[in-house]
């Protein structure tokens, strides 16, 4: 029986087509998963905060400026770039894993 990797649940093991047949580790998918996510996250801001804005604009209340308005998009997703940039900075080559399990299994 193996185990069946489901998409909520990072489990640290891959078995997809990328994992596969491309060889890309499990590391570098789950900093995929975490940019795609993120970025989903800031496009659903973004889109209720241009809905918030069309219907000020129908009142001519709570209207943002521009430039508030282009520095909470920025502000969106320069966070989503960075937090996965540095997710992906601390990484360990596959020697390195190797020695820490060798480590922790000879304990």
């Amino acid at each position: 029986m193996q185990p069946i990797p489901l998409f909520p649940i990072r489990a640290g093991y891959s078995a997809g087509i990328l994992a596969t047949r491309f060889q890309i580790s499990t590391f570098v998918l789950m900093n995929i998963l975490a940019l795609l996510v993120g970025f989903k996250i800031s496009c659903i801001s973004v889109c209720f905060l241009r809905k918030h804005q069309a219907i000020a604009k129908i009142d001519n209340k709570y209207l943002m400026a521009p430039t508030v308005y282009n520095g909470l998009v920025f502000y969106l997703y320069a966070y989503t770039l960075s937090f996965t940039l540095s997710l992906s900075l601390t990484g360990i080559s596959k020697a390195e894993e190797w020695k820490i399990i060798d480590v922790v299994r000879n304990q």
